[in-house]
């Protein structure tokens, strides 16, 4: 037996809006802690795949390694900071927040705690409302003599 592929008709009705929905949406991250987070983790990232050599001195690695957290923990409070919280005290704190965390049931959380699925649903609404005044004026445009 054999299953036909499905016959659909591919479309990009979001490309012409894309130039007014991406003002708003850089307006909203530029200040939101989260999107802070993301960017400050995005460029430890970058940095670690860009450094070509590993040392193979013992001190060298353990300080490397005690700067790696304190980089985290300071990108960690940082974030904590802007939204009000409590920042850690130490590395050893952040780390077993994390494990807690990486244990807690997933399916509990709010997901307007998730930066990203909250802004791509600011987007989506965005996106609706620039398509209802689209609609509106095409409608109108009909309905003219």
């Amino acid at each position: 037996d054999r299953i036909s592929p499905a016959d659909y008709a591919t479309t990009n009705a979001i490309a012409p809006f894309v130039s007014q929905l991406t003002p708003a949406h850089m307006e909203r991250v530029s200040d939101d802690p989260d999107f802070q987070y993301l960017r400050a983790l995005t460029e430890r990232d970058e940095e670690i795949r860009a450094n070509t050599h590993i040392s193979l001195n013992r001190e060298t690695r353990a300080q490397e390694r005690a700067a790696d957290q304190d980089l985290q923990l300071a990108i960690e409070n940082a974030r904590l900071t802007a939204k009000g919280e409590e920042p850690y005290e130490d590395y050893e704190e952040l780390k077993k927040r994390r494990k807690e965390e990486e244990l807690e049931d997933a399916s509990g959380e709010d997901p307007m705690d998730d930066a990203m699925l909250r802004e791509t649903g600011l987007i989506l609404l965005d996106y609706i409302g620039l398509n209802q005044q689209v609609a509106m004026v095409e409608g109108e445009a009909v309905a003219a003599p």
